[in-house]
């Protein structure tokens, strides 16, 4: 079981884009899923919280809210059974 508890502070790359900081939390844990399916979900999230045209931008460049948009993409990245606030 995942547990995953997100920082107050956002934990970001500032010097990657946004899709690159999404792509990390991917990298970081094994899934049994295709990349194909984990990088459409992915994508699919990034819309949902306004994201998806911000993708090449560089995470230092985007408003803190942005940047805990996503961190919550990224945090989901990773399908944990429970998120704490």
């Amino acid at each position: 079981m995942t547990l995953l508890e997100p920082f107050r502070i956002p934990q970001i790359f500032d010097r990657m884009t946004v899709v690159e900081n999404v792509l990390v939390g991917y990298e970081y844990c094994c899934h049994q899923e295709s990349r194909r399916i984990i990088v459409e979900r992915l994508y699919n999230l990034l819309g949902i919280l306004g994201l998806s045209k911000k993708l090449s931008q560089l995470v230092m460049n985007l408003q803190l809210v942005k940047k805990r948009k996503l961190e919550l993409v990224r945090t989901l990245s990773i399908a944990p059974k429970v998120l704490l606030r």
